[in-house]
């Protein structure tokens, strides 16, 4: 039997712990693929969570006046704009209230009586305190479980004048309108509501810049 000088078997050990030791090694050094060139995949950005559209920057606005969170709305209004009240359907960029984010938190806590337009029907002119305007021109139905809701098309008509399409061009502003046919058929839709609710187009944002209340005129 021959035998082997311990710097041979010295060397043959060293040998095998090279192979051993890079065989181990090279599947480290790939990174895994699934492309059929072999070539690692690119790391992909995450995608940023779209714009809410208007119908549901509509949903948001409308519940936070239903819980009377006027913080909450606040945060959802121009900046600079504000929000313009409109009784009726008529909007009346000259003489119809407007309150910026700042005054809007405060409003239910506000008891200075303002004059927000003149009444259908009699001309006299409607002073109120915002939680009385609220009660009577904004929040008079529950508008967050409307049974019909459109975006920027109208569906309450009346006598009154609808100047929407002149106060808040498609191309700038988007609607959403709530709306109740009507609540007691002895009035054979007479006593129909509507909610309508304004955003400006500010990019990719839409802010609250308008509510508009209307119903049956005379």
């Amino acid at each position: 039997m021959r035998r082997f000088g311990s710097s041979t078997l010295f060397g043959l050990g060293v040998a095998v712990m090279l192979v051993f030791l890079a065989g181990c090694a090279a599947p480290a050094n790939k990174p895994p693929t699934d492309r059929p060139d072999g070539k690692a995949p690119t790391e992909q950005t995450p995608e940023k969570p779209a714009a809410p559209s208007a119908e549901e920057q509509g949903k948001a606005v409308v519940q936070a006046l239903k819980e009377k969170d006027m913080n909450k709305l606040a945060r959802m209004v121009h900046p600079d704009k504000g929000i313009r009240f409109s009784p009726y359907g008529y909007v009346d960029a000259d003489k119809d209230l407007t309150f910026k984010p700042a005054a809007i938190g405060k409003l239910f806590e506000d008891n200075n009586v303002y004059e927000w337009g003149t009444y259908d029907g009699s001309g006299e002119p409607i002073k109120l305190k915002f939680a009385e305007y609220y009660a009577k021109f904004i929040y008079d139905a529950d508008f967050a479980k409307a049974p019909q809701t459109s975006v920027n098309k109208t569906i309450g008509k009346g006598n009154m004048a609808n100047n929407m399409s002149e106060a808040y061009p498609a191309a700038r502003y988007d609607f959403v309108e709530y709306h109740y046919s009507g609540f007691d058929k002895k009035f054979e839709g007479m006593d129909w509501k509507s909610l309508r609710l304004v955003f400006e187009k500010d990019g990719s944002r839409l802010l609250l810049v308008g509510i508009v209340h209307d119903q049956w005129t005379i």
